[in-house]
């Protein structure tokens, strides 16, 4: 435990001097509430003094409690400009003194829950409020910085695994059994083995053959090969993880050595030394299945989709089709937790999971992006266009979107979704993990064009497609109309000329004049337009001339048409 601590001391330490160095922060720290309802600080960086006699409380009746540790009570990102809000606190003379003029705290999750802060100080007011990119990325450091520490609790739990292995091996109780080869009879065997096997006493089991415990026969002549080919040369290997079934048809899984005795008769003599590892055998694959999916919806984690990501784009490099990984982002998710609490927002998200296993491809592989977010990463291979994934990307929206009924029997809306895809070979890169890089971008151009983009999902690489307003729809449906305001000649008294004024024809017979559409469109709608007004204009002064009448026409002309 103790060396334990001492890795995540190291490791949050360094994360601090690497956010202050490479973020010119001018102090970082990271803390966890003690029984006090008080921040402990456990790593620093910058100007410590700062910190001196300071305390930071999360309890609402603590006079000094700070906004530093609000977000223990309300789980959200927080930034504040010291200018304004901390010139009346006791602490506004040290952060004058220190030319400190803005903050941002953001919670570390571990195991689903909040297990401290990280907080940042800059002298810049406003640095933080300014600066979307640069909070994404911070948000995104708080996210590994619990991987980094779930990755050390992992790595401490196999260390006590292996010494846990070890004490069995020089301390236990093991089985012990004598095994006459080739008939792989038992001759002898103490009672520990007896009892492994589902046995009282080892006379149950004298004289049976030793295949009556194995699984099956692969498993038989691999142990036969093993002795073989190392035990009757002489040699002391432990072959592991071998499966026994026991008396009652459940399994147990042991470590086995050998030591050949004699050799008399064209006979084979081996003492097995037989150790009950199915305990182990149980953590060793708990703790591979808490490394690589998601606790909450039991969907792969990001490490494993990383692993996946990399045979993915293997597979269609070797066989030339389309792959592409898409992650997708619950719009407004936090608004969810703030109206329904945290555990309907777990319910939500794991309801969502559902729905994309039930609705996918069993070859389209799922992941829960975020331990501690509402993001999702979906791999899609072999398809063959881009349209057939379109398909695809309307089936994923529809079946989100769908009403959620908790458990309570209240109704829960998902107000939309928005997600970023990367395609190979549409993009070119040197290593498969870019994907991830382009995804992730292509999500965040998608979320800053919600109130405007034509569909929820941008690809990386291509335009956003745009949704169209009333007067471009109109425009696409050719409903421009052009009236004529005549031009006189003074000299002549007489009409020389017309000039083509552009309207649009609305679906209910209104005239709609240019001050009510022309801010409405774009540079390509107003070539359109001019394309469209010189067409009418140019066939109707046509007919004129049929008439004997000879006239110029005046045309607006937006720039580039010509």
């Amino acid at each position: 435990m103790a060396s334990q601590i001492n890795d995540e001391i190291i490791f949050l330490k360094t994360v601090c001097e690497v956010i202050r160095t490479y973020l010119d922060i001018k102090l970082v720290f990271i803390g966890t509430i003690n029984l006090n309802k008080e921040i402990d600080f456990i790593a620093i960086s910058g100007i410590t003094e700062i910190l001196k006699g300071i305390k930071i409380s999360v309890g609402l009746e603590l006079p000094h409690r700070q906004d530093t540790a609000k977000i223990y009570g309300e789980e959200v990102f927080n930034f504040t400009s010291f200018v304004n809000s901390l010139i009346k606190t006791s602490c506004a003379e040290r952060f004058k003194k220190y030319n400190l003029s803005s903050m941002f705290t953001l919670p570390i999750f571990r195991n689903g829950k909040i297990w401290g802060i990280l907080s940042l100080y800059h002298s810049v007011s406003g640095f933080f409020e300014d600066d979307e990119l640069l909070r994404e990325i911070l948000k995104t450091i708080s996210s590994n910085i619990n991987y980094g520490l779930e990755h050390i609790e992992l790595a401490n739990k196999e260390r006590e695994l292996t010494q846990l292995k070890d004490a069995l091996l020089n301390n236990a109780n093991v089985g012990i059994v004598m095994l006459k080869y080739p008939e792989r009879v038992i001759l002898d065997a103490n009672r520990t083995f007896a009892i492994m096997l589902g046995f009282e006493e080892k006379r149950e089991i004298l004289g049976s053959k030793i295949r009556e415990f194995y699984p099956d026969d692969e498993t038989f002549e691999r142990v036969k090969k093993f002795t073989e080919d190392i035990i009757f040369q002489g040699k002391s290997v432990v072959l592991r993880n071998i499966r026994f079934v026991r008396r009652d048809k459940t399994s147990i899984y042991v470590d086995l050595s050998g030591v050949l005795t004699k050799v008399q008769d064209g006979s084979y003599y081996v003492i097995w030394t037989v150790i009950d590892v199915t305990e182990r055998d149980k953590l060793s694959e708990e703790l591979k299945y808490q490394e690589s999916f998601d606790p909450l919806t039991g969907l792969p984690n990001r490490m494993m989709l990383e692993r996946e990501l990399e045979k993915a784009f293997l597979r269609a490099k070797r066989s030339s089709w389309l792959m592409a990984i898409a992650i997708i982002n619950l719009d407004c998710f936090r608004m969810i937790n703030e109206k329904f609490g945290y555990t309907a927002g777990n319910e939500v998200l794991k309801t969502v999971a559902k729905r994309l296993q039930e609705s996918l491809r069993k070859t389209d592989f799922i992941s829960r992006f975020s331990p501690v977010g509402d993001e999702f990463a979906i791999i899609f291979e072999n398809f063959q266009d881009k349209e057939k994934l379109y398909i695809v990307f309307k089936k994923i929206e529809r079946v989100i979107l769908e009403p959620i009924a908790l458990k309570d029997n209240s109704v829960v809306n998902i107000l939309g979704i928005s997600m970023g895809v990367c395609i190979y070979p549409h993009v070119q890169f040197d290593n498969y993990s870019e994907m991830i890089r382009f995804a992730l971008q292509a999500l965040y151009d998608s979320k800053k064009h919600k109130h405007d983009r034509a569909n929820f999902w941008t690809i990386y690489g291509e335009s956003i497609s745009k949704k169209e307003n009333h007067f471009q729809i109109l425009l696409k449906q050719e409903k421009v109309m052009v009236y004529y305001q005549p031009i006189y000649d003074n000299q002549t008294s007489s009409i020389v000329g017309v000039e083509a004024l552009a309207r649009l024809l609305d679906k209910d017979g209104t005239i709609l004049t240019p001050d009510k559409f022309l801010l409405k469109f774009t540079h390509e709608d107003l070539l359109e337009l001019t394309r469209q007004v010189l067409t009418i204009a140019l066939k109707d002064i046509k007919e004129l001339e049929k008439d004997g009448h000879s006239l110029t026409v005046s045309v607006n002309i937006e720039p580039g048409f010509v």
